[in-house]
């Protein structure tokens, strides 16, 4: 776990955290912010459905995004065996906004 990043970085994300919970129909965030390396991840728990879930962030400039940071999650839902561990991946929204 990671400090917030600088106040633009920091402020960029939590504008993203926003639309997201917009996008996803979250409710109640629980817990707190849980920042990634260099403000690259904004993690934390919300509510779907009534259930917790784990909303995970990715957000960067536009021509740098992909790669593992970007992918991983999807590609361990669909290439990790089910015995393993670990938050199972119920959506992905890609957007863009602001470049």
């Amino acid at each position: 776990m990671f400090t917030a990043p600088e106040p633009a970085v920091r402020d960029r994300m939590l504008s993203a955290w926003d639309r997201a919970y917009d996008l996803l129909g979250l409710t109640g965030a629980a817990g707190g912010e849980v920042w990634g390396y260099a403000g690259r991840t904004l993690s934390g728990v919300a509510t779907a459905l009534d259930s917790p879930v784990w909303l995970r962030l990715v957000s960067d400039p536009a021509g740098k995004e992909g790669g593992k940071l970007w992918e991983g999650p999807k590609e361990a839902e669909q290439h990790a065996p089910s015995a393993v561990p670990r938050p199972r991946l119920i959506g992905l929204r890609d957007w863009s906004a602001d470049g």
